[in-house]
């Protein structure tokens, strides 16, 4: 079955494109903008040679670039790998190496324990957020606002529902960490709670409010604080959305 789980985003921005979605300072993101800014990031890193089935990793923390870079990697049929922004360079390198990713994105604060990491890594293309605009890179390095000077092109790779979207590392407590793969179908089910027992009583073909909880209760045990912005964020996306059998299958 054909389902890549971005359309969660497009059904939402088509719903309620002026609903104020996320915020950063004075500055407010609607559901369209989100939309098209992870469109164009989308088509910029089609571009860069990214799509279906690449790994690209992501080391932000609670900003709204984590959900322009989450929906523009998964647009393009690619992989989210989310990094603790707190991890030192030999642990970025051993997770950048180990999940195979073809692209790291990082903040300015986490930069240069990022570049150092990545360093090691032949041939990684990196982009770092909000790093100052004279800010003066090693070769490979770039600004992530490149991303988005390309058009959104309303694009989104028809992936598989059993298809890996997101890679999340597990602690390592009792040895290395580990990459656990969720499945765009396992996003879909964990954020509209479309599990049988929810959909008791629910008449088939029926429009259900639902609340889009985010990137994976089932990967919220593992996961760093990042994902409780996206999480937040998402769980204010109620949308009447239509739930039929063959979604379910």
């Amino acid at each position: 079955m054909s389902f890549n789980f971005a359309n969660i985003l497009r059904e939402s921005s088509n719903a309620h494109p002026h609903k104020a979605l996320c915020h950063l300072g004075e500055h407010t993101f609607s559901y369209a903008q989100l939309d098209e800014i992870s469109g164009r990031v989308a088509t910029s890193l089609r571009a860069r040679g990214v799509g279906r089935g690449d790994k690209v990793a992501v080391q932000l923390p609670n900003v709204p670039h984590f959900l322009f870079a989450y929906f523009g990697i998964l647009k393009v049929g690619a992989v989210l790998v989310p990094l603790d922004p707190q991890l030192r360079a030999p642990e970025i390198c051993y997770q950048i190496i180990t999940c195979d990713a073809r692209l790291l994105i990082t903040f300015e604060s986490s930069a240069e324990q990022a570049v150092r990491g990545a360093a090691e890594i032949d041939g990684l293309q990196t982009y770092v957020v909000k790093a100052p605009i004279d800010a003066r890179f090693p070769a490979g390095i770039n600004h992530f606002d490149e991303l988005y000077l390309a058009q959104d092109t309303k694009e989104i790779e028809p992936t598989d529902a059993d298809d890996t979207a997101v890679i999340v590392y597990t602690s390592g407590t009792t040895g290395k960490p580990k990459g656990a793969e969720l499945t765009h179908f396992q996003m879909y089910i964990s954020c509209t709670g479309a599990m049988e027992e929810a959909l008791a009583g629910q008449e088939e073909g029926s429009l259900r409010r639902t609340t889009i909880s985010a990137a994976v209760d089932l990967a919220d045990r593992i996961v760093t604080n990042q994902y409780e912005f996206l999480r937040s964020v998402l769980q204010n996306m109620e949308n009447a959305i239509e739930t039929p059998r063959d979604k379910q299958k």
